[in-house]
């Protein structure tokens, strides 16, 4: 009974960690895209940016808060951005067919992939990344 307790907590901080990481993600795409707009930075190198810092900022923010890893950050790091690799490569070819062909403002494109992406994230963390060893 116990254990099946700290299986809800870990999905309920998981929730708010992820809404949390979602929000600043998002913030760091828009501010990125307001200053990159006077810039005249592509929206493809803002968007890489902005994944790059938020992937870091998840990853911290999930091991410290959601599953509370005590193990080798060199050893949890890489693992925990392989999926984020894939994303990212996802998120390249995605993201111009759905600005350019679709005609949606960047902004409101990659928030929609960011949120198709969030619930894979918590089966690969909890049973790869962070798993009790």
């Amino acid at each position: 009974m116990r254990r099946l307790l700290e299986q809800h907590h870990t999905k309920i901080r998981f929730l708010v960690v992820g809404a949390v990481n979602t929000l600043f993600g998002i913030g760091l795409f828009v501010l990125l895209m307001l200053a990159g707009k006077h810039l005249h930075i592509h929206y493809l190198v803002i968007s890489s940016t902005a994944q790059i810092v938020a992937i870091l900022f998840s990853f911290f923010t999930n091991r410290t808060f959601v599953f509370k890893a005590r193990g080798s950050i060199r050893h949890e790091l890489p693992v925990f951005c392989a999926p984020y690799l894939g994303y990212f490569f996802l998120n390249l070819a995605t993201l111009p067919l759905l600005v350019e062909v679709a005609h949606l403002n960047p902004l409101v494109a990659q928030t929609g992939f960011t949120l198709t992406v969030l619930v894979t994230n918590y089966l690969w963390h909890s049973r790869v990344t962070f798993r009790s060893r």
